[in-house]
């Protein structure tokens, strides 16, 4: 089922027998292993991508990281193994997303791919190019020349971000500029809760 891995030992909890008032019964409640849900976002410029992590950490109770705010990511990154990188920042959560909108070089491939052996599942934000353009330009954060250049590596390197993220792509904005609601997004991603 895409967005899951198992879990390990330690990501078990405890089937809690509320309302009984035989404590005898709590002793014959099972453990059962929480699936946890470890997903790498990326994607396109203007997608989405923090705001869905900041949805789902206030709405699904996930941890979220967004590599994006962090001017040392990279040094973040490469301190530690993948499993440990994603232990840490996902703070005992079993859920946890990490947004990165990583500029595709060989380099941050290789971390994007050490992020996946490790058990995450990659996603990828996409949709109308023109649309995004728009909106990023709209943030007035950086130039439209950050744009170019970001889009100019995507479109260079998009058989290895094909290669990673296969058939995990959203179009979460539309010709028209509006963009799928963060429910929508979920429900894509992980199905019914």
């Amino acid at each position: 089922m895409p967005g899951f891995v198992t879990p390990p030992p330690y990501a078990y909890e405890a089937i809690h027998c509320q309302g009984v008032p035989d404590h005898r019964v709590v002793g014959l409640c099972v453990e059962y292993p929480r699936i946890m849900r470890l997903v790498l976002l990326a994607g396109i410029p203007a997608t989405g991508k923090s705001t869905f992590g900041k949805w789902l950490s206030k709405e699904k109770r996930f941890s979220h990281e967004d590599l994006e705010w962090h001017q040392n990511h990279l040094e973040w990154l490469e301190r530690k193994s993948p499993r440990m990188f994603i232990d840490e920042l996902r703070a005992g959560r079993s859920d946890f997303l990490l947004n990165w909108g990583f500029p595709p070089k060989d380099h941050y491939f290789a971390k994007v791919r050490g992020l996946v052996d490790a058990g995450m599942t990659p996603w990828w934000f996409d949709g109308d190019r023109q649309a995004a353009h728009a909106s990023f330009l709209e943030r007035g954060t950086v130039g439209a020349e950050a744009w170019d250049a970001q889009m100019d590596q995507i479109d260079n390197r998009w058989g290895d971000i094909e290669g990673i993220f296969g058939a995990n792509r959203i179009d979460v904005i539309g010709s028209d500029g509006v963009y799928l609601s963060c429910g929508e997004i979920f429900e894509r991603m992980f199905g019914g809760e």
